[in-house]
């Protein structure tokens, strides 16, 4: 399995370092940190399902479309009716309201304090999650394809074992 990692532009990525997102950069999972591959479009396509045409805003019905076309994906409202999508009993995203932002999950707090050092207009936080790896994304500066990468990666991260099995084995 492939996960994009990010790489400071710092090579000693020491404390105050400046991060800098690479898109086609990406691990195998278990592989020893150094090991980077080059990640070709075909590659890109099997972590992603529903492909979205207009490039504009992302809204919550596009949000909606991506979350569901995961496997074992369903809605239901969260904190102050807001729409949240899970698998089983796990939230892998949700909308919210105040900053109103999509939350995602990301693989640690290094990864989003990395997003959000690079583009902080893109990607925030707030106080309730710190300590969590979680980032508030703004929808009104992402793209959708970009939003779907995020939503996709986000539900891989909370997925039972066995959905990702099945969605491995449809996405070879």
């Amino acid at each position: 399995m492939l996960r994009r990692v990010l790489r400071s532009a710092d090579t000693l990525g020491g404390i105050g370092a400046s991060f800098a997102r690479e898109r086609s950069v990406a691990v195998r999972e278990g592989a020893s940190p150094g090991a980077r591959l080059r990640v070709d479009p075909a590659v890109h396509r099997r972590t992603t399902r529903c492909r979205c045409d207009d490039q504009g805003v992302v809204t919550t019905a596009d949000v909606r479309k991506i979350a569901l076309g995961l496997p074992g994906a369903f809605e239901k409202p969260s904190h102050g009716g807001q729409p949240s999508w899970r698998t089983k009993a796990r939230m892998f995203t949700w909308i919210r309201e105040d900053p109103e932002a999509l939350v995602v999950w990301v693989d640690s707090e290094e990864e989003k304090h990395a997003l959000i050092a690079a583009e902080p207009k893109k990607f925030s936080t707030t106080p309730h999650y710190d300590g969590h790896p979680m980032v508030l994304v703004d929808l009104n500066v992402v793209d959708r394809q970009e939003a779907e990468e995020l939503i996709v990666e986000s539900w891989r991260l909370r997925a039972p074992k066995g959905l990702l099995k099945e969605w491995d084995a449809a996405h070879p």
